[in-house]
């Protein structure tokens, strides 16, 4: 979302005034902003690279955004150089700049300015869903590289909570990099939740967030959160066939509003059980819709294959849900082999068509043949 009022502008003008960063970062302009930073592109002179300037907004009180975006500098540095990762150039620095202030006299204010600098993307999966001119391989090989990227961070412990399809970036050589860990979470080590109860307020967008961390099961047991990325996941591969957002399908806002509130109220150490004695019902009151039923422009012969592997995701009931990247990797891998081989199913289903016309035609006129011998004979 660019930044568009008076503030913002300021804001972004006084990055862009900075002739250099850290002695390091040059020809910095303004790319978009957020609800607590702005994001800029840079040329990166130690490298030669283009990168990409996160900046904290020097206004923003909440403890949580900023801790958020600490949170995510740190756990890319533990990241870094693991592959469909988003590549941290440098962790959190700061320059200062002056602000001009005239209210009611002209005052000057220095301002500090936190920022870290990552890869540079070209674009980003929302965007590729919206062009809406990937083939059906593309998709399924998109999709592939994103659950790689997600089974990499659960295999060291970290869970993602916030994905969605604009926070898995394309690189200009194509291949696709996760990024955005302000809502990211290391289960099982000392780090303490940014919130101490997350009721009422879910990590990450809550069109993507499966029922049980809109309902907080995960402040009892943070664990939750890893079906909870399957369910992103599986709503990601729903909207890759489909165009449509599944959380748009699935509930309206004062259905999403009511759950919140409920859970809200109940006792950390009794929503689960609560949660439970529910969320069976639920599931089948809103079961998950069919992707051919959105007719995509897919090729039919995987839909089978690729609907199943959604339901199997998303299911909305976490009790049903695979958690087993492998088996997410076979139904893909057997997709994509039904895929490339419908082409030589169809020429050997038509080469056998066409054997067996010839095979009739032939016994058709061996028994003519037949015949008119016979009627010879009585002559």
């Amino acid at each position: 979302m660019s930044g568009s009022d008076s503030s913002s502008d300021n804001l972004f003008a006084l990055v862009e005034a900075q002739q250099k960063i850290q002695d390091r970062y040059t020809d910095i302009k303004r790319l978009a902003s957020g609800n607590f930073s702005l994001v800029f592109r840079s040329l990166d002179l130690q490298s030669g690279n283009t990168v990409a300037l996160k900046v904290f907004h020097p206004f923003q009180q909440e403890k949580y955004r900023w801790e958020s975006f600490q949170r995510e500098s740190s756990i890319l540095e533990l990241l870094k150089g693991k592959e469909g990762i988003i590549e941290l150039v440098s962790p959190i620095g700061k320059f200062v700049q002056v602000l001009e202030v005239e209210a009611p006299f002209k005052v000057k204010i220095p301002v500090d300015f936190h920022y870290y600098a990552v890869e540079l993307a070209d674009h980003d999966v929302e965007e590729v869903i919206e062009a809406g001119n990937t083939n059906t391989e593309e998709k399924l090989l998109m999709f592939r590289q994103m659950c790689k990227s997600v089974q990499r961070i659960h295999a060291t412990r970290i869970v993602h909570r916030d994905l969605k399809p604009g926070n898995f970036l394309i690189m200009s050589d194509g291949t696709i990099r996760l990024s955005d860990f302000g809502t990211a979470r290391i289960i099982g080590d000392s780090t303490e939740p940014l919130l101490e109860d997350y009721a009422g307020l879910p990590p990450g967008d809550i069109r993507y967030t499966a029922p049980e961390i809109i309902s907080s099961l995960h402040d009892g047991a943070p664990s939750f959160a890893f079906k909870g990325d399957f369910f992103s996941l599986g709503a990601i591969l729903f909207e890759l066939f489909t165009g449509a957002v599944l959380g748009n399908q699935l509930f309206d806002l004062k259905f999403q509003e009511d759950l919140l509130q409920h859970m809200a109220v109940i006792p950390r150490e009794r929503r689960q059980e609560a949660f439970d004695g529910f969320i069976a019902q639920m599931a089948d009151a809103r079961p998950l819709p069919n992707i051919a039923a959105y007719a995509p422009t897919a090729r039919r012969c995987v839909l089978p294959i690729v609907n199943d592997l959604f339901k199997q995701m998303a299911s909305l009931d976490y009790r049903k849900r695979t958690g087993n990247f492998e088996y997410v990797f076979l139904k893909i891998e057997q997709a994509l082999l039904v895929l490339r081989n419908e082409d030589k199913l169809k020429a050997w289903r038509e080469k056998r068509e066409l054997y067996r016309k010839n095979l009739e035609l032939k016994r058709k006129r061996l028994r003519d043949g037949c015949s008119l011998t016979c009627v010879e004979r009585k002559l």
